[in-house]
């Protein structure tokens, strides 16, 4: 009952009294207050005003609207992704895909969204930031017919197809930062981890997550000189987080069916490479052992970052072996 409630402010747009509420659906008006004072609690910003209604806030700033993924994925007829599955708070979207694979209920072509992660985990183990209200939080479970060594190439797909969203819908001056961040302004806006999933030692599908920094004023204070999001680059209020979600999938299908033709990116090194702001960089590889610089030259089919020593010698490093950080800054 509380979700016809929500669509229908929804779909008004304005205020509904709550006489018409109660009409529609045919319950008391007492029981439309006491519904709006439940969901006014559990975050969804309803204005009351005597003799004319209530007026759901269409940009709210705590809250993601679970009816309106639910309407634009349906919208989004896609081929790849056939089940959205949207929850208000998980532990780790990447979790939760795998928990669902793991019980054996999907077979693939899903995408799990929540409102907030309590146990958001970035690139080797790092904490990642996901509170209610500023982020696209997402999962993507797949079921490809690769080798599982290609797997990590997926984390690039995925970077190539946030980046043109942000552009597309924002007019954001985004670059990838090899192999797993987007970054804006020298700050990361978007960062991206992928894993596989093993049965009877095999590969039995990949989840590529990707948390993209809608709202800002929710970084930890650590993360306020590298953090970026798009409400703050684009001076959008609320940046509408179904329409991010559904860009971003479609533009990872289309880069996807490309990799999957070649299972490679051989087909996709040049668009990639057009928009690494490694490239012709100096960059400082971190590796177990060792650090040094080196100058990054591109990326090879596989994904692997191509880059030159000091000697003139030239080598390949690959994103499990190493990390590579700007030597001006976080991407430069």
């Amino acid at each position: 009952m509380n979700d016809e409630i929500l669509r229908l402010l929804h779909v008004r747009g304005d205020f509904l009294s709550g006489e018409e509420i109660s009409r529609q659906l045919n319950i008391s008006r007492t029981a439309v207050w006491k519904r709006i004072g439940k969901l006014k609690d559990e975050g969804y910003e309803i204005e009351s005003v005597p003799h004319k209604g209530y007026r759901l806030d269409p940009y709210p700033r705590g809250k993601i609207y679970g009816w309106t993924l639910e309407q634009a994925f349906a919208e989004l007829n896609s081929r790849l992704f056939r089940k959205l599955i949207f929850a208000e708070t998980l532990d780790s979207t990447n979790l939760e895909a795998k928990r669902r694979i793991a019980a054996q209920e999907e077979a693939g072509g899903m995408v799990v969204v929540c409102e907030m992660q309590t146990a958001g985990r970035g690139r080797r183990g790092r904490s990642w930031a996901s509170p209610a209200g500023s982020g696209l939080w997402m999962s993507l479970f797949l079921r490809p017919d690769i080798q599982p060594s290609h797997a990590p190439m997926l984390t690039l797909v995925a970077g190539m197809a946030v980046r043109n969203a942000l552009e597309e819908l924002y007019g954001l001056d985004a670059f990838i930062k090899w192999p797993n961040d987007i970054i804006v302004r020298d700050r990361k806006i978007c960062g991206i981890l992928t894993e596989m999933t093993m049965e009877d030692l095999e590969m039995s599908g990949v989840v590529v997550g990707i948390g993209i920094n809608v709202r800002s004023g929710a970084f930890p204070e650590e993360l306020k000189d590298i953090a970026a999001s798009i409400a703050e680059e684009s001076g959008e209020r609320s940046p509408d987080r179904a329409q991010l979600l559904c860009r971003v999938l479609a533009r990872f299908e289309q880069y996807y069916e490309t990799f999957i033709r070649t299972e490679d990116l051989s087909a996709l090194r040049e668009a990639y490479e057009a928009h690494c702001i490694n490239i012709g960089r100096t960059v400082r590889v971190i590796a177990p052992a060792e650090s040094y610089e080196a100058e990054a030259l591109g990326i090879d089919a596989e994904g692997g970052l191509r880059i030159r020593l000091g000697d003139g010698t030239c080598k390949t490093v690959t994103s499990g072996e190493v990390t590579i950080r700007g030597v001006m800054g976080y991407g430069r």
